[in-house]
């Protein structure tokens, strides 16, 4: 479906559900965020005054002048959201738990609660110069308590899928697992859950479950991002531990024959096949992929 005004400003790559609670207008908003923001960007030097009311400005014409409630929740959601804009994450999970004081219902507490917890993720998200990326633990620590208080206001695919990929990186496969099939169970298009849940198989050693959630892909239709998302999740996990887990060889195959990519399946699998993987049915499979695949 369409996205909303707010999931745009909060872009991060990892999806969060639409906001179904209506926002505070231009005219309430604009003066208690206009001298925020001049004064951030202004005392970091990083852009001109004019470049900030123009970025603030579309920020709140995504808004498209709806009926917007009073109350104080929405000014600390909405300047939280900004403050990440900026990567100001200290101030944007100050500003977020500071609207926990004035949540008016679960919903907003739920939204305040994810969006702490989307925070916490992003700063301990450190993407490397070969373009993949590395975490600082303590952050996905607090990015999961955050989801699961979240919970406590209310059901979500999404906090299912985000706690899905921060179970998977403290290495709890388990709740990974579980907290994955719950978001698919709720929403099976997430395809992010999807490929998290094949690559925490992959971890459990559950090879044909791997390679199913990953084939299950197909009746759903990735986008290229989605794709490049999982498939450089893979790579990470080859990155972090060279040579221990060669059947993240044989999946990338699986996901580069999906969209097209044949020259790169090949490659792929002759690369599992040399590192002798011990399951004989995969070694045939990964032959047979070649044969057919040459054929084409």
């Amino acid at each position: 479906g369409e996205l909303s005004f707010w999931d745009e400003w909060w872009d991060t790559g990892r999806p969060v559900k639409h906001s179904l609670s209506r926002r505070f207008g231009a005219e309430e908003l604009w003066p208690l965020l206009k001298q925020k923001f001049i004064n951030l960007f202004e005392r970091e030097k990083e852009v001109t005054a004019d470049e900030i009311q123009e970025k603030l400005a579309r920020w709140l014409e995504l808004a498209q002048s709806p009926h917007f409630r009073g109350g104080p929740t929405d000014f600390y959601a909405l300047t939280g959201r900004g403050l990440f804009e900026a990567r100001e994450f200290d101030e944007a999970l100050t500003t977020l738990k500071e609207g926990l004081y004035y949540a008016e219902s679960p919903e907003q507490m739920e939204q305040l609660y994810q969006d702490l917890g989307t925070v916490h993720y992003y700063k301990g998200y450190k993407l490397q110069p070969d373009g993949l990326a590395q975490y600082v633990l303590k952050d996905v620590r607090n990015s999961i308590e955050s989801y699961e208080n979240a919970l406590r206001y209310g059901e979500d695919p999404y906090l299912y899928g985000n706690l899905g990929w921060g179970y998977y990186l403290l290495g709890d496969y388990a709740s990974s697992v579980d907290n994955s099939l719950k978001a698919l169970a709720m929403k099976p298009e997430l395809n992010y859950a999807r490929m998290n849940l094949g690559i925490a198989y992959i971890k459990q050693g559950a090879y044909k479950s791997a390679y199913d959630a990953y084939e299950s892909l197909l009746k759903y239709s990735p986008e290229h991002d989605e794709y490049e998302g999982g498939m450089r999740d893979l790579m990470e996990l080859q990155q972090e531990f060279p040579g221990v887990y060669p059947f993240s060889n044989f999946v990338l195959a699986q996901l580069y024959k999906q969209q097209g990519r044949n020259m790169e399946a090949n490659e792929a699998l002759h690369k599992f096949l040399r590192q002798n993987f011990p399951v004989a049915y995969w070694q045939h499979k990964a032959r047979s992929l070649i044969r057919k695949m040459e054929s084409e």
